[in-house]
């Protein structure tokens, strides 16, 4: 639904269903729009009929994840599976948005208000709506308890509409902009942390008089000088950082280039404590080259020579963390059980017949990359100075090969590279416990040949027609434990059928050059296409690319095409698990199309 439409009329008695409702039981004030989306989902088994429709469209609207960045697709799925997702506003249909804008008016819990009228005004772009979104967003109180859980959101989430629907949210806009402010000039650190910070970043966006942008900026200045005397520098580098910023666009450059420099001495100030213990000396190496940029990035005319004999001094500290980090990456090894994982694995597949053997090798493992995800996000949280890092890659001689950024410079790269080593975990675990045993133990009670392999190649729907008896013949390698052998088979194949899927769709899968040449985009560039993860779901994309194409991670294609990998990667768990995700991928398949076929035919026999 396009356009400034206004819903229809719901049915009459739908309507007086709604109204015979507790709603005050229903939505308690005291829970969030995530909690009451479980409540609601569990209180529909008691109810039937219109109540039952009424409460689990209700249950929709609240489980659904906000993305305060995407201004015109701000609700998205709240789960993503390969063939299955929860709901999304493009999935209600005219009834149900017409019902739902009769609704919020009648709903006094703001977070749920605010989510249906939010939902009604992206679907139908109803005016009424935005300015009910608006307000409700705004009923919600701005604390720095609830600031990260819903508060940030629903500030930006309300600026965002008042943007939209222009001269007629002007009045909306002014009140959230005053009660930023509010909470601004109430908010202290240490007490509240970085509530202010947070604060400030927002009230950013908007427009301001000289004397307001002034204010701001000189509180901010004053909470980093008063954070670096507490020898807090994570704080007195970030406030600074965004003083300088405040300074900037109220166009006062001797303060802006004034707290650059603090911003700078705050990290240099980090490194030497971390050089206080020499294993922490990769850190130092990234903030030193933080103070370093910070430094160069001062003008000329805001840059005395005291800065200039700093940046020399610099230098050298730099190059000797670099050296005391090459000295200080020592090996490190832990010891993990594995020895119940294989004892399990061994009984799952020992004895069983050769179909449902088959299927629970290729089924040992099956990585999920919200999991991954979350568990990389609660690393973040539970070590929160570590994610302010950099992750940075030295050589032998000290010299810098690579870097991850940290969570406050690219939060979502930062949580990417988290997942990849978590993912990396995985792998090593799995395959020795899993992958390994599990298909020794099938390979000394089942004997297949190639041509078993090729026949699964060719019932599987994920193959393509032409490449039936290569896929299989690298799946009998694996089979046979030559990985080798596989590897070089299938990851190039795997490319293919990526390619091959696409190219179905629609998708443009080449690149031309400008001499008119046509050329076929690799794999790293495929994976990066729109509609894939429709394709092969998010789970395999996610593998698809820790494993075969990211650089941080295994990188296995690209190793792989350029004579990289050397003969202990050839035969390393890495080589293994690569195996086990495309015989993962085509055996599924071929399975999950098999299954299909024998109820078809059992039911055109009952006919």
């Amino acid at each position: 639904m396009t356009g400034k439409t206004e819903p229809e009329k719901p049915p009459a008695d739908l309507l007086e269903e709604f109204h015979s409702l507790d709603l005050d039981k229903l939505l308690p004030l005291d829970k969030d729009c995530w909690e009451l989306s479980t409540m609601l989902y569990s209180e529909t088994e008691a109810l039937g009929g219109r109540q039952q429709q009424i409460v689990t469209l209700l249950a929709h609207c609240c489980f659904m994840h906000m993305t305060v960045e995407n201004r015109h697709e701000p609700f998205r799925p709240y789960c993503v599976m390969a063939d299955s997702r929860s709901y999304a506003p493009g999935d209600f249909s005219e009834k149900d948005i017409a019902f739902l804008a009769e609704a919020y008016s009648r709903i006094d819990h703001p977070h749920v208000k605010a989510r249906i009228a939010d939902i009604v005004w992206v679907c139908s772009k109803d005016f009424k709506a935005g300015n009910a979104a608006i307000e409700a967003y705004l009923a919600v109180p701005i604390l720095d308890n609830t600031w990260n859980s819903h508060g940030r959101d629903y500030a930006e989430r309300a600026a965002t509409i008042c943007l939209m629907l222009g001269k007629g949210a002007r009045e909306h806009l002014a009140t959230l902009q005053e009660k930023l402010h509010t909470a601004f000039a109430k908010a202290r650190y240490p007490e509240n942390g970085y509530f202010p910070l947070h604060l400030g970043e927002v009230l950013l966006r908007f427009e301001h008089s000289e004397e307001s942008a002034q204010e701001t900026a000189r509180a901010l200045e004053d909470t980093a000088s008063l954070a670096y005397t507490e020898h807090d520098y994570v704080a007195s580098r970030q406030y600074a950082e965004l003083a300088a910023k405040w300074h900037g666009s109220n166009e006062n450059e001797n303060k802006r280039w004034e707290m650059t420099k603090l911003q700078a001495r705050s990290w240099v100030s980090l490194a030497e404590a971390q050089l206080a213990d020499q294993s922490n000396a990769l850190a130092a190496l990234t903030f030193y080259d933080h103070a370093i940029k910070l430094y160069r990035s001062v003008p000329r005319a805001h840059r005395s020579a005291e800065i200039d004999h700093e940046l020399v001094k610099l230098e050298g500290e730099y190059r000797n963390a670099g050296h005391l980090s090459a000295d200080s990456l020592v090996p490190m090894s832990t010891t993990i059980d594995i020895s119940d994982m294989i004892r399990d694995v061994v009984s799952d597949i020992s004895g069983k017949p050769l179909p449902d053997a088959l299927y629970r090798l290729a089924n040992l493992i099956h990585p999920r990359k919200a999991t991954i995800r979350k568990s990389a996000e609660e690393a973040a949280s539970k070590y929160p100075l570590s994610s302010l890092m950099t992750s940075t890659g030295v050589l032998s001689d000290g010299r810098v090969s690579g870097k991850s950024p940290g969570a406050m410079d690219d939060y979502e790269a930062h949580i990417w590279h988290k997942m990849l080593e978590q993912y990396s975990q995985e792998v090593l675990i799995s395959t020795r416990g899993l992958i390994i045993p599990g298909l020794e133990t099938f390979s000394n009670e089942h004997r297949l040949g190639v041509r078993d392999f090729v026949h699964i190649a060719q019932l599987s729907p994920v193959v393509p027609p032409d490449r039936h008896h290569i896929i299989g013949k690298g799946l009998h390698e694996g089979y046979q434990s030559d990985f080798s052998s596989a590897i070089s088979i299938l990851v190039p194949q795997l490319e293919n059928i990526i390619r091959y899927h696409l190219s179905k769709r629609g998708v443009d899968t080449t690149t031309t050059t400008p001499e008119g040449l046509i050329h076929y985009v690799g794999m790293s560039a495929l994976v990066e296409k729109d509609c894939i993860e429709e394709i092969f779901g998010d789970n395999f994309v996610f593998e698809f690319k820790a494993m075969f194409c990211d650089p941080q991670g295994f990188n296995l294609r690209n190793d792989l095409a350029h004579g990289i990998l050397d003969d202990e990667r050839y035969f390393s768990v890495e080589a293994v698990y690569a195996w086990n995700i495309v015989f993962r991928l085509v055996f599924n398949s071929y399975w999950i199309a098999a299954r299909k076929q024998e109820e078809q035919n059992e039911s055109n026999g009952s006919l």
